[in-house]
């Protein structure tokens, strides 16, 4: 319990002390609801060329994927911008190493801080996109639906941006920057595969899985976030017991 206090209490302090990432992220989710939209809407023109729409829906898929990586990272700082040659996360992990702050504390308070951040960020994003949606009467699904195709996303969201958590605490920003870019690399083919075989973007063949079964995807999704932010959460516990700064 009192390791969950503690955690809880770096959390908030970080937070407080990142507010304004906060307010630049949620501007940048509103954008992101409607480029997203935007390139659906290009992406499912029946009058366009189809290496057109592909293209498109290759496109689609590539960002949903990374702005979902990065629903609950809060980077939009000045600190956090040039992260690869300031090195912020690692003098970040020192600066906190210097005080009676054991790993898991460390380690929980990044967890509280994503999950805080990501519930924060899924209302700023899916609320405008539910509406915006109903305004342009595209895909129209139920409350109940979207509500079920929210979670859905909010799981895949978890299972991404893990690697953002293990990233940070892994090694110098070199490595991060590294790793993300590896990601990107994952998400593009991975894009174009999906866009191969379904010939639509993910978002929309995400909603027609809801719509076949509904909370039961939302279940699965939401389990596996947990599980791996779990097994992440163990994983740099241990990374951080032979790590040296």
């Amino acid at each position: 319990m009192d390791k969950f206090r503690d955690s809880w209490w770096l959390a908030i302090w970080e937070i407080r002390s990142k507010w304004i990432s906060l307010v630049w992220s949620s501007l940048f989710n509103i954008y992101c609801v409607f480029a997203i939209i935007s390139l659906t809407n290009q992406a499912q023109n029946a009058e366009a060329h189809e290496i057109y729409r592909l293209i498109l829906a290759g496109t689609v898929n590539f960002f949903v994927l990374i702005v979902m990586q990065n629903l609950g990272v809060l980077q939009f700082h000045r600190r956090y911008f040039r992260y690869w040659k300031t090195d912020i996360y690692t003098k970040r992990l020192a600066f906190f190493k210097q005080m009676p702050i054991s790993n898991v504390v460390l380690v929980r308070s990044r967890l509280i801080i994503y999950l805080l951040s990501l519930g924060l960020m899924s209302f700023v994003f899916f609320i405008p996109y539910y509406f915006l949606m109903r305004i342009d009467q595209l895909f129209m699904l139920t409350v109940n639906e979207y509500i079920a195709f929210a979670l859905f996303w909010l799981g895949v969201s978890a299972i991404l941006g893990s690697l953002s958590i293990y990233g940070e605490f892994a090694g110098s920003g070199k490595l991060y920057l590294r790793l993300l870019l590896l990601s990107y690399v994952i998400f593009l083919i991975g894009g174009l595969c999906i866009t191969y075989f379904l010939e639509t973007p993910i978002w929309t063949s995400s909603m027609e899985l809801i719509r076949s079964y509904g909370y039961i995807a939302s279940a699965v999704s939401l389990g596996t976030g947990v599980l791996v932010l779990y097994v992440s959460e163990i994983r740099v516990r241990k990374l951080l017991e032979k790590r040296s700064l």
